[in-house]
């Protein structure tokens, strides 16, 4: 015969909130559930939702309407059982201001509580656009001096001067390539002696009578 799995427990929720009514059903074969209230049937809506076979049922937004004594019944060919589970809905203490939730002062105090929501949402935003610019112009700064450092550091290394790598290392001994370098070498025939010049190319050797 149909029986529960779990005690039927009552509920309370606060006006707003989502309630769950549970109805854990067991027998075999496995029982219809149908759920009823304050014996007359339920009124589903687009905010009631079923799951588990019907054993759950979900009431988003709970409003004052939905509090009363809810009766869970299941049955199967051999036998029906009931049970039934008080849901009560209480106010919420932000959203009502007054015994009725209404009139010029729970207007005013909703006013308030939408400016100050907007403040915060204000202040966030301002918080955020400063830490962007912030962090920007520190980037600016850095890279700033990164290009100064590399640009005086560029400026000190042209100041060397380097021979190219494919320079002989007999010309490089002999100093830099724009000092001129004369002398004598005495010809084959030892007679005469021929006068030597270097250039920037090489050795210029023009005849000369040194007698």
């Amino acid at each position: 015969t149909p029986s529960f799995l779990r005690p039927l427990m009552d509920r309370t929720v606060v006006k707003g909130e989502t309630a769950v009514l549970q109805c854990i059903a067991g027998g075999s074969p496995p029982p219809r559930l149908n759920w009823t209230k304050d014996d007359s049937p339920l009124q589903v809506t687009e905010r009631h939702f079923f799951a588990a076979g019907n054993q759950l049922l979900i009431i988003v937004d709970a409003a004052d309407g939905d509090a009363g004594t809810y009766t869970c019944e299941m049955s199967n060919p051999l036998g029906t059982e009931r049970g039934n589970v008080r849901l009560a809905v209480l106010p919420n203490p932000n959203c009502d201001s007054g015994p009725a939730g209404g009139g010029p002062l729970g207007s005013a105090a909703g006013r308030g509580a939408e400016e100050d929501g907007w403040t915060t949402v204000g202040i966030v935003i301002i918080a955020v656009v400063c830490c962007v610019v912030g962090t920007s112009l520190v980037w600016v700064v850095i890279i700033y001096h990164t290009r100064r450092r590399n640009e005086d550091c560029s400026v000190t290394n042209t100041d060397e001067t380097n021979l190219p790598a494919d320079i002989p290392s007999y010309l490089s001994s002999q100093g830099t390539l724009a000092e001129r370098q004369d002398g004598y070498m005495a010809s084959e025939s030892g007679s005469s002696h021929q006068y030597i010049s270097s250039s920037m190319g090489g050795f210029y050797m023009p005849p000369k009578d040194m007698n």
